[in-house]
């Protein structure tokens, strides 16, 4: 992501806007099985830009194509910024095209109303990765970023539940249930009076071969079986026979394993047919039904185990942030994960809350609070009242109009 460090621009021509020193910015990165999301941000917590692009877990797709869809998530959130920046302040009819261009990364963002544009580089990029917890890993993708223009950029590496808590905290969420094309339980104390955080607890997370029970993969996988062993006569016939050979164009179930084993069915495809199977759970259908509750159950021993180890099971409504397709558009997840908390811990009382912003803005967060400009832990940043930074990426989401229901 190559381009010119801009300096103070003089206004030569009639109709010229003055470009001013580039301002600093930070990024946060949401890096899932399925899609990655970036938010772009000013130092003030105010976003200026959002994108999107494929799935970027290391562990499956690889380090040159976990890179490949980082960098374009980033450069599509700098292109946002540039545009919805030139549309909020008229640059478009000031500086020249080719000089505003030039003046940032890969066609990046000028400022806000002051008209400056980004710096070259950022001051800070926090990623929640899925498949990229160790120090190995991160090397492996660092040196895959740097192939791509992200040399010496200040790169912080959390786990992806780690973004989720992040924004949970500001609800009072100790721990975060992330249900996607994965599964996972990301746990923390509070921030102590010395500014440090408390011991992590990481339970789950494990990958489509050791873990991820209760995913959206999970669930697809399992469908995809059940299907069939109806098929064998081994199983009770079920909806998800009829739904999931029409999702697939398939005329037999008899052409799943070709599709499967010959790479015509990936990891995010599988776990796409989830929607499929809590749909017939939803009908009625009893071999969908028992898909659902096992996986609700796998995800609530997810979370009473994290709360567990936390030393926080027994707290009177221990709130816990929720994330991920599966519990995405109001789906029946939720309260079957309810009931399975109640059935395998009935002396808990755990509240299952939603998401207040996305993901990667509480990467966002993340990325501004590790800011040696911002000096402050993110317990400080979540509670400083009105002008918290917190507040202000909210305000800023919420003027964006972008609902965290709608992740």
């Amino acid at each position: 992501m190559e381009g010119v460090r801009p300096e103070a621009a003089v206004a030569d021509e009639p109709g010229m806007v003055l470009v001013r020193a580039p301002r600093p910015w930070v990024a946060g990165i949401d890096g899932g099985g399925t899609r990655t999301r970036c938010w772009v941000a000013s130092l003030d917590g105010t976003l200026l830009g959002r994108g999107e692009s494929g799935p970027s877990n290391y562990m499956v797709v690889g380090a040159e194509a976990a890179a490949r869809a980082l960098d374009e998530a980033l450069r599509a959130a700098l292109t946002e910024a540039r545009v919805r920046a030139r549309t909020e302040t008229g640059l478009s009819g000031g500086v020249r095209e080719s000089q505003a261009a030039s003046a940032t990364p890969s066609g990046g963002a000028p400022g806000t109303a002051t008209g400056a544009p980004l710096a070259e580089t950022p001051t800070a990029i926090c990623l929640g990765m899925a498949g990229a917890d160790r120090p190995d890993d991160q090397r492996v993708l660092t040196e895959a970023l740097a192939a791509r223009g992200w040399q010496g950029w200040p790169l912080h590496w959390v786990n992806d539940a780690a973004i989720v808590l992040a924004a949970g905290r500001t609800e009072g969420a100790v721990a975060a249930l992330i249900a996607g094309t994965g599964s996972i339980v990301y746990a923390q104390a509070e921030t102590g009076a010395d500014g440090e955080s408390g011991p992590a607890v990481r339970v789950g997370g494990w990958g489509p071969i050791l873990g991820d029970e209760g995913s959206g993969y999970d669930l697809g996988r399992r469908a995809l079986v059940a299907v069939l062993r109806a098929a064998d006569g081994r199983g009770p016939q079920t909806a998800l026979t009829e739904k999931i050979l029409a999702e697939l164009g398939l005329s037999s179930p008899f052409a799943l394993p070709p599709l499967v084993y010959r790479g015509g069915l990936d990891r995010p495809r599988i776990a796409a047919l989830s929607r499929i199977v809590v749909a017939c759970a939803q009908a009625g259908d009893e071999v969908a039904l028992g898909l659902v509750r096992s996986g609700a159950a796998a995800l609530a021993e997810l979370v009473i185990t994290a709360l567990r180890r936390l030393g926080r099971l027994d707290e009177p409504g221990v709130k816990v942030v929720v994330a991920g397709g599966l519990f995405a558009d109001g789906s029946p997840m939720w309260e079957w994960v309810r009931q399975a908390l109640a059935e395998l811990c009935p002396q808990a009382s755990i509240r299952l809350i939603p998401l207040p912003v996305e993901p990667a803005v509480g990467a966002v967060l993340l990325a501004l609070t590790r800011n040696s400009l911002a000096r402050m832990s993110p317990s400080q940043a979540w509670d400083l009242p009105g002008s918290g930074l917190f507040v202000r990426l909210r305000q800023s989401y919420e003027a964006w109009g972008t609902s965290a229901s709608q992740l």
